[in-house]
């Protein structure tokens, strides 16, 4: 009987009813509503259609583990959606396909490789089921049984427009239905049921080939092949004794402008030069990252090399040293210019290549091989975002704009605070604005500023919740303040 069940699960019959339903799911919770928790529940139906599908990946512990963490992202949604949680729940429903249907890998970069291939494939998989449908008609003799059956219902769909256009004329209760009808199936509709139709399609039906998982190159070999080939080892070390003294020249810089509080050349301030040198830092570890793993192969003669070891070891420690520069002068230009979304994002992408460039050590001092690095770097940027698809950034880029504004502190080095970007963050900044009101003193400038992006945030916060499919726990949270008034 489980076998049997199993065998009608796995028909197209239940891919088109799965498919066909989430699309009208879709429809009644997102077509001209508000996105809240509902985000959340079809999450859930679809976790529950892939898992109905096949559920194999419950018999693996990498599967259990993702779905596990799909069930933390739901509640992220029901608590309050966003972009991340939501493309993290995205990877997540695609990697329980992919274990489904084409195992399990521990090769990060053959993971990757299957999520392309995946999504790729998931966009032209109705076409291919087309195509297999025809094939299989093909050779059981039923020939152009679509443009038949097509043909079939082409008169009599035409003769009933006919009709409905003269009862239209006839009668205004229908004329005005088929005036309302292209606000109920227009463009954006349409497209909201092709986008979830060929993405649940393509989720349910996709299937890669189980491929056998090869050894990653410890590094590109042909590069570093040709360094050794030219001079060996001592290649390595000419670059790298440059690189440490150039680098070092940098970190003196730093060391004296930054953290020293000498005074800047004439013309430019403390939040010029953070600005100027905090992103082509990020850029600089980067490329010195690429240089470690061409050069730096498990067993090659650069690893052997004492000195070489040696240098590369104090060059990594000054990458090091420059992400937290990077880190530092990030700090110096929000202190002046306040925080913003993008400000937030650079400061975890600096924090995540200092970690990465850890690694980087480990690596090399543990003699373990590139898929280790790179297996250690992908598990710690998703753990890092999903651990921030749980946080409220707009909340706290409010509250510590208000917190360190000119007209809270009165610190003239201080940044003006902007009320037309809190306004932009959304509701999440209600609780900062109510607190900068409290702050201000009467007949304050920004007083007017505040209460009107307080009244549009309020308003627009009662619109979202006046409907059910609005509502999130952070949502609802923010509301206690405006009921106890």
């Amino acid at each position: 009987m489980a076998q049997s069940a199993y065998a009608v699960r796995r028909r197209a019959a239940f891919v088109t009813a799965a498919c066909l339903g989430l699309i009208a799911l879709a429809d009644w919770l997102f077509y001209r509503e508000p996105v809240g928790w509902t985000a959340g529940l079809f999450g859930l139906a679809l976790m529950l259609a892939v898992t109905l599908r096949n559920g194999a990946y419950l018999r693996t512990w990498p599967g259990r583990l993702i779905a596990a963490a799909l069930v933390g992202l739901v509640v992220s949604l029901l608590i309050e959606p966003g972009p991340l949680a939501i493309g993290l729940g995205v990877v997540g429903l695609v990697t329980l396909a992919m274990i489904d249907r084409g195992g399990w890998t521990h090769s990060v970069s053959l993971l990757a490789a299957r999520w392309v291939m995946f999504i790729a494939l998931a966009v032209v998989q109705p076409i291919r089921d087309a195509q297999l449908q025809r094939r299989w008609q093909w050779r059981r003799g039923k020939r152009f049984a679509a443009i038949s059956a097509a043909v079939r219902w082409f008169v009599p769909v035409a003769l009933s427009l006919v009709f409905v256009a003269l009862f239209a004329a006839a009668n205004p209760i229908i004329e005005r239905w088929t005036a309302e009808a292209p606000q109920y199936v227009g463009p954006l509709r349409v497209l909201l049921w092709l986008a979830v139709g060929v993405g649940v399609w393509g989720l349910l039906r996709v299937r890669l080939s189980r491929s056998r998982e090869r050894p990653l190159p410890a590094g590109p070999a042909r590069a570093a092949d040709f360094a050794e080939e030219i001079a060996g080892a001592g290649w390595v070390v000419r670059c790298l004794v440059l690189f440490n003294a150039v680098f070092a020249v940098q970190t003196l810089l730093d060391v004296t402008y930054l953290w020293g509080g000498a005074r800047l050349p004439e013309g430019m301030t403390y939040a010029q030069y953070a600005h100027r040198g905090a992103y082509p830092l990020v850029a600089t570890a980067l490329l010195a990252g690429v240089f470690v793993l061409t050069t730096f192969r498990p067993g090659g003669a650069s690893e052997q090399y004492v000195w070489a070891r040696r240098l590369v070891y104090l060059w990594i420690a000054q990458n090091v040293m420059l992400m937290v520069s990077a880190i530092w002068r990030l700090g110096l230009y929000v202190d002046v210019y306040s925080l913003t979304r993008w400000r937030v994002a650079a400061a975890i992408w600096m924090g995540l290549t200092a970690v990465g460039f850890t690694l980087l050590v480990i690596r090399i001092v543990a003699r373990r091989d590139n898929r280790w690095l790179l297996q250690g770097c992908a598990l710690a940027g998703a753990a890092t975002l999903y651990v921030c698809s749980f946080i409220n950034f707009d909340g706290f880029i409010a509250r510590y704009n208000v917190a360190h504004c000119r007209e809270v502190t009165g610190r003239a080095h201080a940044a003006p605070l902007d009320v037309d970007y809190l306004r932009q963050l959304g509701p999440a900044s209600l609780p900062a604005l109510r607190e900068l009101r409290g702050a201000l003193p009467a007949g304050s400038t920004l007083l007017t500023e505040t209460d009107r992006a307080t009244t549009e945030l309020e308003a627009e916060l009662d619109q979202s919740l006046s409907n059910w499919r609005g509502f999130t726990v952070q949502r609802w949270v923010l509301t206690e303040p405006m009921a106890s008034r």
